[in-house]
């Protein structure tokens, strides 16, 4: 806060106390009000225009509705803002018909309106106009709206203080996350003052928010990594040590050279300070109970997936064989989620104890996503009906095959809940479309009784997780309040060199001499000592300042020697980074192994962009590729970047590519084995996904097809099938510059382009 700007004043009109008298009910049950219940209180208290801030798309949609059927005998919009709404929803409708969402008109029209990525960019850019103008009273958006849009608020509610990171961890929201959303309350030239409201829930305490509030911004930290793209672009005309050079003068390598971090590697002292000990005790008491709860929880799990692993063998004995359809629940702990949270699948195989270093028997399964997967029999939560072989591009015997050839010859990548996981070749990608849907799946081997007890245990481990908290923070403020001991570098520098297997011996040569004279004077002494530290990987020294005592100057060198170590660890690591890179590429064809100069395979990786431009040039120059009408053409690319683009756990069979599609990336097979044999070498890159379950969509719309129509064959968001179409015709319009690619593929991107340019995706 600048100290030279006065306090702000609050509005006169705003009554605190029937606020908190709008949320006391919920507060006191430790419930978090009800939507109708925050926006009653909002329109009483002139807090409108709000912005409300819910983590899920769904739920900003149903808000929505709710409040709209709340007010709709008490409108919070006059007649003639009315009539400005529905003249912007009719200038929609004209000029982009496909970006109307006819489920949220009626909410739009009473003055509410959702916000979020499943949308269209129409149907957002209207809504955005229409909040800055002040038609729109309350926008119920997922936090993607904090960032980069203008639309302030008056006020801005925060649903939750807690956020999915991933499909199965739940942690507080940022310092930077909170600020970014609070900070849309307040319109210059209309406010004085914005109002952020955070509402009570039981996931999140008071002092848990204050905590994040008080904790301050998150630091700037360099996204820096080498790719594909970049070792070719570096190696464009540059020799090796010039781009050594320029990963020197990177970012990362700037930020990681600063003392400030170098010093935040370490706690800095050898001896704790005393702690109070009934603030000592009470850390203890929470780490006692959450121990206790944690052990209970992963004992009712154990016990939830041994009741699986059970039904699913007896199951097997006595009714299937191998393979069948199923539905795979990774984690294994994801009881009570219902089907949509399993993958289908089918199982090929049974890999018997002893193999690869198994431990006990697994399955090997080929999942929706067209890769490989090794489960136990607890990983298959629910069973699907017999799969029609008949309807399969491919055998399912020669998919088994492949799946047992990568199980013996491939890296395959731990996954959650002890799962193995490796990319499925070319070949597969049409049968993994064919797999049964979630909804015909039936779950195996669990009771209500036994998923309540786990949902009870659940939240006793949360309240303990969040007592623990408190007691570390507790613990952790004392504990700097005690005066800090003097930092000893030696020691620090022994425990980093210790942490990535280095011993002070092994990796460090030092030298102690004395000194007289000027030397010795600098330390004010007769004779003074100084010691370098020089660091045998690098054959950097480092002399530290001459000192009176020979404790101190050692304790001086290795102060440097630490800001050294972590510099150069950074650097370091980016220059492994690019020479894994440029020798997967010399082998891949794409740059001369001598003069690192590109090949035409080089020139036309460089001139990609995507997750993985090696694979992308590979697949792009195989003959297969030329023989492809522009529609098919799109289909296939829709095909290499699906996995990249979206997440889709469950598709409809219309939405698959067309046999002439499923039959070219079969034929990618070649190329796909040389990449992904190239990357588990050197260690780099993704492993390429081939998922054909979308890309009849990428064909009906280069065809022609009606977005209308298209949305009737996709289980997808509008806006993430916008952005899958978006993301293949980025590909497309890449291929069609391309000089070294062959004509015929430009022609037929170019052709392609025709189509795929208009309403909605040219919107974008």
């Amino acid at each position: 806060m600048n100290p030279a700007l006065e306090e702000p004043k609050l509005p006169k009109n705003v009554n605190f106390e029937d606020l908190d008298l709008a949320f006391a009910e919920a507060a006191q049950a430790r419930d978090t009000p009800g939507i109708e219940q925050v926006v009653e209180a909002l329109v009483r208290q002139d807090m409108l225009p709000a912005i409300y801030f819910i983590f899920r798309r769904k739920g900003c949609d149903q808000a929505a509705k709710r409040a709209a059927q709340k007010f709709e005998h008490r409108p919070v919009v006059g007649a003639e803002e009315k009539r400005r709404l529905h003249a912007a929803l009719e200038q929609l409708r004209e000029d982009q018909p496909d970006a109307v969402r006819e489920d949220m008109v009626w909410p739009f029209l009473h003055g509410f309106a959702s916000h979020h990525a499943g949308s269209l960019p129409g149907w957002k850019a209207l809504v955005e106009k229409c909040f800055q103008q002040g038609l729109i009273k309350v926008v119920f958006a997922t936090d993607t709206l904090a960032a980069g849009i203008n639309m302030p608020a008056r006020t801005t509610v925060i649903s939750e203080l807690q956020r999915m990171r991933d499909a199965r961890k739940r942690s507080m929201v940022t310092h930077n996350e909170l600020l970014q959303m609070a900070g849309r309350a307040g319109r210059r030239g209309f406010d004085d003052v914005g109002f952020c409201v955070l509402l009570d829930t039981p996931r999140a305490k008071p002092e848990q928010v204050c905590e994040v509030i008080r904790k301050g911004p998150e630091p700037v930290d360099s996204q820096f990594a080498v790719d594909y793209s970049m070792a070719l672009n570096l190696m464009d005309g540059r020799s090796l040590p010039e781009a050594q050079a320029l990963i020197r003068r990177s970012f990362l390598n700037y930020q990681s050279s600063s003392e400030e971090e170098a010093g935040a590697l370490d706690p800095g002292t050898d001896d704790e300070p005393a702690v109070d000990p009934v603030v000592a005790k009470r850390l203890e008491a929470a780490r006692t109970t959450l121990n206790l709860e944690q052990q209970t929880l992963e004992l009712l799990l154990e016990q939830a997936v041994e009741a699986r692993t059970e039904a699913v063998w007896g199951t097997m004995a006595s009714q299937l064989t191998l393979p069948c359809s199923v539905g795979l629940d990774f984690g294994r702990d994801a009881f009570g989620r219902g089907l949509a949270a399993l993958m289908p699948g089918a199982v090929l195989a049974r890999l018997p104890a002893g193999e690869q270093g198994r431990e006990e028997d697994a399955f090997l399964a080929l999942g929706a996503d067209n890769c490989f997967y090794q489960v136990a029999a607890g990983h298959i939560a629910a069973l699907g009906p017999d799969v029609d072989e008949a309807a399969l591009p491919a055998p399912l015997d020669s998919v088994t095959e492949m799946g047992l050839a990568a199980a013996a010859d491939l890296l395959w990548t731990q996954v959650a809940g002890g799962t193995k996981a490796v990319a499925a070749p070319a070949s597969t990608a049409g049968v993994a479309a064919c797999l049964p849907a979630q909804s015909e799946l039936a779950a195996v081997g669990m009771d209500a009784e036994t998923e309540r007890e786990i949902a009870d245990a659940r939240a006793r481990v949360s309240r303990a997780k969040a007592e623990e908290r408190r007691a570390l923070r507790d613990y952790v403020v004392q504990q700097r309040s005690q005066q800090p001991q003097a930092r000893n570098y030696v020691s620090s520098v022994s425990r980093w060199l210790r942490g990535r297997q280095q011993t002070v011996e092994g990796r460090l040569a030092v030298e102690e001499r004395e000194v007289r004279g000027a030397a010795a004077a600098e330390a004010g002494a007769e004779a003074a000592w100084v010691c370098t530290v020089t660091d045998r990987l690098t054959r950097e020294a480092l002399a530290g300042a001459p000192q009176p005592r020979k404790a101190l100057a050692k304790q001086d060198a290795f102060r440097l020697t630490l800001q050294h170590l972590r510099r150069t660890e950074s650097f370091v690591r980016s220059l492994q980074q690019l020479n894994a890179h440029l020798m997967c590429l010399i082998d891949a064809g794409c740059l001369l192994p001598d003069s690192f100069e590109l090949t035409v395979l080089g020139r036309i990786a460089a001139a990609l962009k995507g997750e993985n431009e090696l694979w992308l040039a590979s697949a792009l120059t195989a003959d297969v590729m030329y023989t492809l009408s522009p529609s098919e053409l799109a289909g296939a690319v829709c095909a290499l970047v699906t996995s990249d683009s979206v997440r889709v756990k469950d598709a409809a069979a219309s939405s698959a590519g067309s046999e002439n599609v499923v039959q070219a990336v079969t034929a990618l097979e070649p190329a796909w084995h040389q990449v992904v044999s190239l990357q588990q070498t050197y260690r780099v890159g993704r492993d390429p996904v081939i998922d054909v379950r979308l890309a009849g969509l990428a064909e009906q719309w280069a065809e022609g097809c009606s977005w209308a129509e298209l949305m009737d064959h996709c289980s997808l968001d509008e806006g993430d099938l916008a952005r899958l179409l978006h993301r293949t015709m980025d590909v497309l319009n890449q291929a069609r510059g391309v000089e070294e690619l062959p004509e015929e593929i430009r022609r037929a991107a170019r052709a392609a382009l025709k189509s795929f340019d208009r309403q909605p995706i040219s919107h974008l």
